[in-house]
């Protein structure tokens, strides 16, 4: 660890919480194990409306864990992540969410290799049990543009929450993320954040719990939902801008996916004004003709893809459904 003692490695874990009154005391529970692994765990209550808050202060007082409570106005996730940065004294920074959870061998592995890697990470999990178990061979070093290009493309192993990040590397940067954002603000933080990375070591380890919300926004489709191509656009933008090697490859990749992403959605709740609406305003048939030109993309995809080039409306009453 380039000489670096574990033990010095502070680690700051950041919980946005907004009316998680019924999640947020299992998700500190899980962290209660590892209080001596954690630095401080930052809890920034966003407005909420329920009995949060004082589940917080309460929790604050008897808990072994140095937390941090922060309160204020409802202002949104990234808002209140923002806070978190800049509330946060700890050389490594964690995102959680209020009713996620973390494998304690997450944090022994950041303090052992902090000192010599940008980045550490595994895969996430929507079945607690798996928690900690191994997803293929021992951990590695890869490079720095295939880890890029995995968080690109495999949304059912990458998560934001599963990266550990260099506070040095996001003060340096002034990276934080985009406030009012209310899609792909997470992955457009964690790219952006990649491409700043000489190095990363993937655990390849289930090391985060993700819980699916029933009352998830993606299953109340609303014009908001553009907001995750805007994402692709403005981080395309940075790294262009900032002569990042990955930018090619995500150029050719994100914002189309994120298109037909946001089409399919529209298509898949029928809400044709929205469909109809987001045809307006971008180029879409554009984007799915690099999608069925781009080998990264899956064979389900492509030929839906293809069906829109045929006509909108085989994708929107057809193919959108399925």
């Amino acid at each position: 660890m380039n000489g670096e003692n574990m033990n010095d490695v502070r680690i700051s874990v950041i919980i946005p919480c907004y009316n998680c009154e019924k999640t947020v005391v299992e998700t500190l529970d899980s962290l209660e194990f590892s209080a001596g692994l954690l630095h401080e765990v930052i809890c920034i209550n966003d407005g909420s409306i329920d009995g949060t808050y004082g589940i917080l202060q309460k929790y604050a007082q008897r808990s072994q864990l140095n937390i941090k409570l922060i309160d204020g106005q409802n202002r949104g996730v990234s808002v209140a992540r923002n806070k978190g940065i800049e509330s946060a004294d700890g050389d490594v920074l964690l995102f959680l969410d209020s009713d996620d959870k973390y494998s304690p061998l997450f944090f022994e592995e950041i303090k052992k290799h902090h000192g010599d890697y940008d980045t550490v990470y595994g895969y996430f999990t929507r079945d607690e049990n798996e928690l900690g178990s191994p997803s293929g061979e021992s951990y590695f070093e890869k490079d720095i543009v295939d880890i890029q290009s995995e968080f690109m493309i495999n949304k059912e192993r990458c998560h934001t929450a599963a990266f550990s990040y260099n506070k040095r590397i996001i003060d340096e940067c002034a990276l934080r993320f985009v406030e009012g954002a209310k899609y792909g603000e997470d992955w457009e933080f964690t790219t952006k954040y990649l491409s700043l990375c000489r190095n990363g070591l993937c655990l390849n380890k289930r090391i985060f719990f993700y819980r699916d919300s029933d009352a998830s926004v993606i299953k109340c489709p609303t014009y908001a939902h553009v907001h995750a191509i805007e994402a692709a656009i403005r981080t395309e933008s940075f790294l262009k801008e900032n002569e990042r090697v990955f930018y090619n490859e995500f150029s050719r990749y994100m914002r189309h996916r994120a298109v037909f992403s946001v089409a399919h959605n529209f298509s898949k709740f029928g809400r044709k004004d929205l469909f109809d609406r987001l045809k307006s305003d971008y180029e879409v048939k554009d984007s799915m003709r690099f999608l069925i030109k781009n080998d990264c993309v899956g064979l389900k995809v492509r030929l839906a893809a293809f069906s829109y080039i045929l006509s909108d409306k085989i994708f929107f009453y057809l193919v959108g459904r399925i």
